[in-house]
């Protein structure tokens, strides 16, 4: 029996599709803040050198260095 498969699945994940997760991550980290004050910060987004440090630190003492730490 032969597959009917669409020819989009050859093309990959749509640009739509990381800006819907992007969009879905902001709304979910919204909501952390306002409803438990849990703040997500990407520390890659950061404009300042010391604030991204300071946050790195921060988070080291309370998780653990990161799996994909840059040093």
């Amino acid at each position: 029996m032969t597959r009917l498969i669409s020819s989009i699945y050859s093309k990959g994940p749509s640009e739509y599709e990381a800006e819907r997760r992007q969009r879905l991550i902001r709304e979910q980290s919204e909501k952390a803040w306002r409803e438990r004050g849990i703040a997500v910060i990407p520390v890659d987004e950061l404009v300042s050198d010391w604030d991204q440090q300071a946050i790195t630190n921060i988070a080291n003492l309370l998780y653990g260095r990161r799996l994909d730490a840059k040093d």
